[in-house]
């Protein structure tokens, strides 16, 4: 599997929705403000259509009926999507920083320890969000996703500041398309 890593592409605002009897998840104190109800107020589309994991040993899975999607308990393991008989591992900006996954209002969400906090969200129709929440001044202002393509597989940058393609070298099968952040 070859490893690449995206360029900086400023804040990437996408999320992951999980259910709250993960295990190794915790649960979020209920008098401060969350990452999930941040992205409620800001970018409600985020969270819609989100799908549910299921818990498979210390890992959050998701299935679709077009992909399946594993999280990680913690940022030392990347997360999993599968499709197409294809399998691309995305980790997570400070990648074995952070601590375990927080169950949030029913979404999965990592303490990036930075001033910032990352949250994947699934939806139903096989695509994955990964939002990242800047809570302060003191939180970077760039995000490295170090992504493991299948055997293959290659980066195709998109017109005019559009996504990035992940599609097989002979063009044959499109695996997905990073968007372009907003």
């Amino acid at each position: 599997m070859k490893r690449y890593i995206l360029p900086p592409l400023g804040v990437i605002t996408t999320v992951l929705l999980v259910g709250a009897a993960a295990s190794g998840a915790t649960a979020a104190p209920d008098d401060e403000p969350t990452s999930v109800s941040s992205i409620a107020t800001v970018a409600p589309e985020v969270l819609a259509d989100a799908v549910s994991p299921s818990t498979t040993g210390s890992r959050l899975a998701i299935g679709t009926a077009s992909a399946d999607i594993v999280l990680p308990e913690d940022t030392s393991d990347p997360v999993r999507y599968a499709a197409n008989d294809q399998i691309l591992e995305i980790t997570l900006p400070a990648s074995g920083a952070a601590g375990t996954a927080t169950v949030v209002d029913g979404f999965v969400s990592y303490d990036n320890l930075d001033g910032s906090s990352t949250v994947p969200v699934p939806k139903q129709d096989g695509s994955l969000q990964i939002a990242t929440v800047v809570e302060g001044p003191s939180a970077p202002t760039t995000y490295e996703y170090a992504l493991g393509l299948p055997d293959g597989y290659e980066l195709s940058a998109g017109e005019e500041g559009g996504g990035i393609a992940i599609a097989a070298i002979d063009k044959s099968n499109l695996l997905g398309v990073f968007a372009a952040p907003w």
